[in-house]
């Protein structure tokens, strides 16, 4: 008996060296803890298949990560970490539309004081998410007192212009990956997204995708079709009632996008009363609502602990991923909050405001991770069963963001998920109070955004080029147009009449006094007035009394214009570049050397291949953009 007690210690011993090894030897356990494997091990294949398994003990888990090291079909295995929920507008009716000031702030809103927390969820709302403040059922404001909260004018998703200027043009899908969504709620209605290739409730794979009867999406936390249990589902059933919940009933209040245009898939990977999940569950919604058309996941949940298996499904997926930043407080620049943290080009990160513009005060920051703030305070919403209830969080900011950003889909269909995060970023509304707690230092203005879409231009030959910004931003200031629906030739030269065009967008398109006395520029040309206040101007110059529209632009001519332009536009233009470094600097004619110079020390012009200037060269559409992007910033300054 004393012997096989020793072997059991030595079996324990070598299995402890040799994982202290392996571990050593590169990343094969990621850095964990053995105490964070909670007796689960995520194992991620090469494959791409993932499987977790469950040991019982340390021993038997140690001995399962040296064998799963030795595995040459294993790609790397982590814990299956635990995740836990973050959590009268256009004249519409609803019992509760003038308490949503996150829509529509007009600074009368005044926040409940002593909240009242059904029993058995106090500390479960405290602790999760740092303060979820509810009240269970058909009435929010039971037992609320007002308190002296600010509200403040104008501190709000500005969802009254973006309700306006909604026009969509297809559908999209948000797949809400949280705790299950009440889908009888009496102010949902018809907006689940469901699966045409299965039927429900017939015991049967109808689509063979693995899950039976999953026609209004699937339950991974307890894997079954039911993705609303009760009460434990009231995060997910809030969430959705930002997104989506129906506008003018008479009922509850209204989502932000009323009309049909949003489906939403229920993905339950959150339950109990604790809301938890785990790596394994989250994976397999993402996975699930990539093969199913989802178009937007908002994942209002966090962990504390970062999770390669879920960071690597977001980077593969083709998806846009709106994130809860959490409820801890704290400036998460350098991690802490996942998936907040993960520095991925298809995530949104979203912090909280409160009524008076201030950041929520447990949501988490960063100006690195961190991209916008949306309202999460005391925001009034849907609960489980039909009920209503104010909850408060990062949670509560995400769907706001995920609903905007499917407008903006709607109403571009042409922009992919990095234009629709541009755009939402792009147009947030400065505050002050946000400067050093979000990249943006903003507010998500909806309205604006929406409008930007509406507006925007996307072309499918500017992918990947290397001025595909700039071309973007000129066409979106109006200095540029395409030269076809979905096309802009940036490779294509320019001519006379293109740059007098493009300049004179750039001046406000002001009236010359006089037609052009160019006897090439007939009256009814689309540049004509243009090529006549240019001329008026002194921007350009003809040639023997002829102005060449169709003649092609070089180099050193568009220079030339660029440099009295900005004099016209009261641009100091003292500036000379030493052009000594430029290989070919003694091929600039005299009459556009100060020119070239100026342009070079402004930054509007750079050397091409082999560090020429090439100035007798042609100029491209995308050269030109170019530079008139960086000289409109200079004149805005």
């Amino acid at each position: 008996m004393k012997k096989k007690f020793v072997a059991v210690l030595l079996t324990a011993a070598m299995l402890a060296g040799m994982l202290t090894c392996a571990a050593s030897s590169g990343e094969q356990f990621g850095g964990y803890k053995l105490g964070d494997y909670e007796n689960e091990i995520l194992v991620m294949y090469k494959t791409g298949d993932f499987q977790v398994i469950s040991v019982e003990g340390r021993l038997e888990l140690l001995a399962e990560l040296v064998r799963l090291h030795a595995d040459s079909a294993v790609d790397f295995v982590q814990p299956n970490i635990k995740y836990r929920q973050s959590s009268k507008i256009l004249g519409f009716n609803d019992t509760y539309v003038d308490f949503q000031w996150g829509f529509y702030n007009n600074g009368s809103f005044t926040p409940p004081g002593a909240v009242i927390h059904e029993e058995g969820y106090n500390t479960f709302y405290q602790s999760a998410y740092g303060r979820q403040d509810y009240f269970a059922g058909k009435n929010p404001f039971t037992g609320v007192m007002a308190n002296t909260h600010s509200s403040f004018t104008g501190v709000d998703i500005n969802a009254t212009e973006a309700m306006e200027v909604y026009a969509p043009k297809t559908t999209t899908v948000i797949a809400v990956i949280d705790t299950g969504i009440d889908y009888r709620h009496e102010d949902l209605g018809d907006v689940f997204w469901r699966n045409a290739d299965e039927i429900a409730e017939n015991g049967i794979d109808d689509d063979n995708n693995g899950y039976v009867d999953d026609a209004l999406g699937w339950n991974f936390y307890d894997d079954c079709q039911y993705t609303y249990i009760g009460k434990e589902d009231a995060h997910g059933t809030h969430c959705a009632g930002t997104i989506a919940a129906t506008a003018g009933n008479e009922k509850g209040i209204a989502g932000l996008v009323s009309d049909g245009s949003v489906r939403i898939m229920s993905l339950k990977v959150l339950g109990e009363e604790a809301g938890l999940g785990s790596t394994g569950d989250v994976l397999e919604a993402i996975k699930y609502a990539q093969a199913n058309g989802a178009h937007i996941i908002n994942m209002s949940f966090a962990s504390d602990t970062y999770d390669r298996a879920i960071m690597l499904a977001i980077a593969a997926s083709d998806m846009l991923f709106v994130t809860a930043s959490g409820n801890n407080g704290r400036d998460i620049s350098t991690g802490g909050a996942y998936p907040a943290c993960y520095d991925l080009p298809n995530i949104i990160c979203v912090t909280a405001v409160s009524p008076d513009g201030l950041l929520y005060k447990n949501a988490n920051f960063s100006v690195d991770r961190v991209d916008i703030a949306a309202p999460g305070d005391y925001i009034v919403g849907l609960y489980s069963d039909s009920g209503y209830a104010y909850m408060g969080g990062t949670s509560m900011a995400a769907p706001m963001v995920s609903a905007t950003a499917a407008m903006v889909r709607n109403q571009n269909p042409s922009l992919d998920w990095s234009d629709i995060r541009d755009i939402i970023l792009e147009t947030a509304t400065p505050m002050a109070s946000l400067k050093r707690a979000v990249a943006t230092g903003g507010l998500l203005n909806a309205g604006a955004a929406v409008k930007k879409a509406a507006t925007a231009v996307t072309f499918d030959d500017i992918t990947d080029h290397w001025a595909e910004d700039y071309i973007k931003a000129a066409v979106e200031r109006g200095i540029f147009s395409g030269t076809g629906d979905n096309t802009f030739s940036p490779d294509a030269t320019m001519n006379r009449a293109m740059l007098a065009v493009t300049l004179h967008r750039m001046a406000g398109s002001p009236a010359a006094k006089t037609l052009s006395a160019f006897p090439d520029v007939p009256a009814d040309a689309y540049y004509a007035g243009a090529v006549a206040w240019a001329s008026e101007k002194g921007v350009i110059t003809g040639s023997d009394g002829k102005f060449d529209p169709e003649g092609l632009v070089t180099r050193q001519q568009t220079a030339a214009m660029l440099y009295r332009f900005a004099g016209v536009m009261g641009v100091s233009t003292t500036d000379r570049a030493n052009l000594n470094s430029y290989r070919d600097a003694k091929d600039i004619s005299s009459w556009a050397l100060d020119a070239m110079k100026w342009t070079v020390a402004a930054g509007l012009i750079s050397g091409r291949d082999n560090g020429r200037l090439d100035p007798s060269g042609t100029t491209t559409r995308a050269e030109t953009a170019t530079m008139l992007v960086r000289l409109d910033s200079i004149i805005e300054k």
